[in-house]
């Protein structure tokens, strides 16, 4: 059942049922992932996902625990490619001594993710930095905070971060300490990236754990690449773990409808053995009886693949199980946009921030309340 709904306003469902820096320091791989990261699925997998739609990952049969991912108006959510792109600026934060800003251009950003540098690389690494920063993360009862102990018991409602892109010209008038990014003369612009303050804080706050970025480069599927980071953050350094296919398959997440469990669960099998392949695991054993449904697997590890571990206390999200998945799509309707003077704008974005759970004072809050109202609005200088 599909509902047409108003841009920027809350949807109607279709539902299916379903001493860690000396560490860092050590190894330039080396990249802090924050917790709710690694948890949540905050890059689709779904290859056919579409323009305006909406997700929303539901933990509890009573609802109140919920994840809701929400593109821009006429945008998309971020995709199994973004994530590579994601990890490339992880890298640029972690040199950058994870300030809460960063700069880099657009070469540096793609070599970072281990891509050539083409015209190609290039768009596909602009739209994804552009669906990350537009898109908004709704935690309700969900979002771990390592800040206070534990899961925040109240809707979270962020980004992952907002971009600015700063030209030659803009860097020759009055930021002299940014002409290091255009020594190579086809440069047109420094991309500007300031983390939102609860992703931020968690890495600043010891809520993340290290990973390879050489491993998770060389794990192309992001099937194998989920089971990968879970695994290693529930085991918590143990050398074993067991998990049920249905579990496994909802946090990943895999469809669990009676048609697509079988495939589902083959898709685990083909990660699990990429995984022993690539000796990112020892070894694993499947069980299961008459039925895909009842299956379950055992994962064995070796000392070595502590080496980069740092125990942690555990975030109470690693039983967290997705009962439901809910599918919504933004229908945009011909708007013809109203002219505003830029007092009056800034009065709307304080607002839109109010209504809508964000930070009013956060930059990146700003960002996406802007990107939201320019649908709506022209401001009468941008004329």
């Amino acid at each position: 059942m599909q509902e047409i709904i108003e841009p920027i306003v809350e949807p109607s469902m279709e539902e299916e049922i379903y001493n860690l820096t000396d560490l860092g320091k050590k190894d330039s791989d080396l990249i802090k992932v924050e917790m709710n990261t690694i948890e949540f699925p905050l890059f689709t997998k779904n290859k056919k996902v579409k323009m305006n739609q909406i997700m929303k990952y539901t933990f509890n049969a009573e609802k109140s625990q919920y994840l809701e991912v929400k593109p821009v108006v006429n945008g998309k959510i971020p995709l199994e490619y973004d994530e590579m792109i994601f990890f490339a600026l992880t890298r640029i934060y972690k040199k950058q001594d994870y300030k809460k800003t960063v700069y880099f251009n657009w070469p540096h950003l793609i070599k970072e993710a281990g891509l050539k540098y083409t015209g190609s690389n290039m768009k596909k690494a602009k739209e994804a930095l552009e669906r990350m920063c537009e898109t908004t993360y709704v935690f309700n009862n969900l979002f771990y905070s390592n800040k206070d102990s534990g899961i925040l018991n109240q809707k979270i409602t962020t980004t992952m971060f907002s971009k600015k892109e700063i030209t030659l010209k803009e860097v020759q008038e009055n930021r002299e300490d940014l002409k290091m990014y255009f020594k190579h003369g086809k440069i047109k612009e420094v991309i500007e990236v300031t983390f939102s303050d609860h992703f931020h804080d968690n890495i600043i706050k010891k809520g993340y754990l290290y990973f390879d970025s050489r491993e998770l480069n060389q794990l192309e599927n992001a099937i194998t690449r989920s089971i990968f980071m879970l695994l290693t953050k529930w085991r918590n350094k143990n050398m074993y773990i067991t998990r049920h296919s249905k579990f496994l398959a909802s946090r990943i997440p895999l469809s669990w409808k009676k048609e697509n469990i079988n495939k589902s669960v083959k898709a685990m099998l083909r990660a699990m053995d990429e995984l022993k392949a690539l000796d990112l695991i020892k070894d694993y054993k499947f069980t299961k009886d008459e039925r895909y449904e009842d299956s379950y697997f055992e994962v064995f590890y070796d000392k070595r693949h502590n080496r980069n571990y740092v125990k942690r206390e555990q975030t109470n999200q690693e039983q967290l199980q997705i009962e439901n998945i809910e599918e919504a799509e933004i229908i945009q309707q011909k708007i013809v946009p109203k002219l505003i003077n830029r007092v009056n704008y800034e009065k709307l974005i304080d607002a839109w921030c109010i209504e809508n759970d964000f930070e009013m004072k956060d930059k990146t809050s700003r960002f996406v309340a802007d990107k939201a109202l320019k649908v709506r609005y022209i401001i009468e200088e941008d004329k």
